[in-house]
C-alpha cells in the first residue's frame, strides 16, 4: 500500500469519531471500531454491499479484522458450490405462497 493511503488510515484511526467510515471501494469501507475496556480502538473492513439505486442490501455489513478472515471469506464465496446452491434457494423460495398469519399463532397455552 503506498505512504498516502498509509497516512490517511492511520489519520482516521487517531482522529475519526467511532464507526466513521472511509470508503475504500463500492460497497467496501473502512470502519474505526471503538475501544472498550482492555480492547483498543482499531479499524475493519466492512462490506456493505448496495443496490443499484443505492439502498442496502441488509441491514449491517460484515466486518473483517484479518487478512485471514478475507481469504476464508473469499475462499467460501468462490466455491462453486456456494452459487449453485444459492440458485436453489433462490428457485424454491420464488414457489414459497405465504399464507395469512392465524393471530391464535401467539398463544402458547390457557391460564
Amino acid at each position: 500500500m503506498d505512504q498516502e493511503k498509509l497516512e490517511k488510515l492511520k489519520d482516521h484511526l487517531e482522529n475519526a469519531d467511532d464507526w466513521a467510515k472511509l470508503e475504500a471501494a463500492p460497497g467496501v469501507y473502512v470502519v474505526k471500531m471503538p475501544g472498550r475496556g482492555k480492547f483498543v480502538p482499531k479499524l475493519s473492513l466492512e462490506i456493505f454491499p448496495r443496490k443499484d439505486d443505492g439502498k442496502p442490501y441488509k441491514k449491517k455489513g460484515i466486518f473483517i479484522t484479518s487478512l485471514e478472515q478475507l481469504e476464508v471469506l473469499i475462499s467460501i464465496f468462490s466455491d462453486e458450490n456456494l452459487i449453485d446452491t444459492m440458485k436453489g434457494i433462490m428457485e424454491t423460495n420464488e414457489n414459497i405462497k405465504l399464507a395469512p398469519k392465524d393471530k391464535s399463532d401467539n398463544i402458547v397455552g390457557k391460564l
